[in-house]
């Protein structure tokens, strides 16, 4: 009877780089809490995680009450409010948001930090405006508040005045809301590399919200921009060898959605 022979080495293919595999970028824990809400499947949260390439550990409510020191692990939390949010809020951990629920979509940033308040318009006009204020992030405020950033009006009002608010034209919006319409990162595939935690979470929800997709693998034939803010790294490595993958800082992504146009991809 012959020998059997040397078992085979597994190929990993030279197409794409697994995400897992980075060198240049420091391991976390992620745990993951089980919602207590039946309306919430772990399925939902599975998918969520999945989409933004996070690896975590299910971990049961009565354990995450358990939690009493303050590291560098994420805790994922369904919705934030509740007994275990305020707990690990209050002993100062990592929280992010596994499934955020907005009361509206947003579709773009432009008016994030916004808060306006309208003044002098129809109904319609002023139902029309905040439509469009809620789709770009801002938020709307039913009276003139100290909270209020902006004044929406046809004229110019002396209350806003005294407060020294800046007094906009309900074409402003209009304008920002055609701008952000333009503005798309529609097949756009984007990977990162060097960047963890909060801020890797804070660049694929920035690609998602915009219409692009973010990717924890980077794939020769798939990927069509990296995000290196450092010259280092098996992704960057190949990306510069395949020369088919656009290298761009993490500036770059925020400068463009800003701006409302996608930059010139320089490095």
């Amino acid at each position: 009877m012959s020998a059997p022979g040397a078992p085979k080495k597994s190929r990993r293919s030279h197409e794409s780089i697994p995400d897992f595999k980075e060198d240049d970028v420091q391991p976390i824990d992620v745990f993951c809490v089980e919602p207590s809400d039946p309306s919430i499947t772990k399925n939902e949260l599975d998918y969520y995680l999945e989409t933004f390439t996070v690896r975590a550990v299910w971990l049961s409510e009565e354990k995450a009450l358990e939690v009493s020191s303050n590291d560098d692990a994420f805790y994922f939390v369904a919705v934030f409010r509740g007994r275990v949010f305020e707990h690990l809020k209050k002993i100062g951990v990592n929280i992010g948001g596994c499934l955020p629920r907005w009361d509206f979509p947003v579709y773009a940033l432009n008016l994030t930090g916004a808060c306006v308040c309208f003044t002098g318009l129809s109904l319609q006009k002023r139902e029309e405006l905040k439509v469009k204020t809620n789709y770009m992030n801002g938020v709307v405020s039913p009276s003139l508040t100290e909270k209020v950033t902006h004044l929406v009006t046809d004229y110019c009002d002396t209350e806003a005045r005294r407060m020294g608010l800046p007094i906009m034209s309900p074409l402003w919006i209009d304008q920002a809301w055609e701008a952000a319409q333009a503005f798309s990162l529609e097949n756009f595939v984007i990977t990162a590399t060097g960047v963890g935690g909060r801020e890797r979470m804070d660049i694929a929800r920035l690609i998602e919200l915009n219409g692009g997709r973010f990717s924890g693998d980077m794939k020769r034939n798939e990927c069509t921009h990296l995000i290196a803010d450092k010259t280092r790294g098996v992704k960057f490595k190949k990306a510069r060898e395949w020369n088919t993958i656009k290298i761009v800082r993490s500036s770059w992504l925020r400068k463009s959605v800003i701006a409302g146009y996608v930059l010139p991809e320089r490095y």
